[in-house]
């Protein structure tokens, strides 16, 4: 879910003339707010599923809960793979609009 959200994502900052979203968070600050709330908004829904099927699963078969690890699970199962996605299919959809506006 987290690689369709970034596909969706990337591709529709595309088309608003708008940089590689990993790149552009690191190196502008000017931006920086608006693609915290943008990838936030993007990813917030999986990252929610996800941490929400991890605390279900350790309650069913550890009888306990371990919230701190069921948060770590949402990160590596929803915000990294977003964060790093959501640029690289950024650039591709633009040179896709490139190419097809010179043909």
């Amino acid at each position: 879910m987290a690689i369709l959200f970034a596909v969706r994502d990337g591709r529709r900052v595309a088309r608003e003339g708008r940089s590689a979203y990993l790149w552009s968070l690191l190196t502008d600050p000017d931006e920086r707010r608006y693609l915290v709330d943008s990838g936030w908004k993007g990813v917030s829904k999986v990252f929610v599923l996800a941490f929400a099927l991890d605390i279900t699963y350790q309650f069913i078969e550890w009888q306990g809960l371990k919230p701190l690890q069921g948060l770590s699970t949402a990160i590596v199962l929803a915000v990294i793979p977003y964060a790093l996605l959501r640029g690289p299919v950024n650039r591709l959809a633009r040179l896709s609009q490139t190419r097809r506006s010179h043909v």
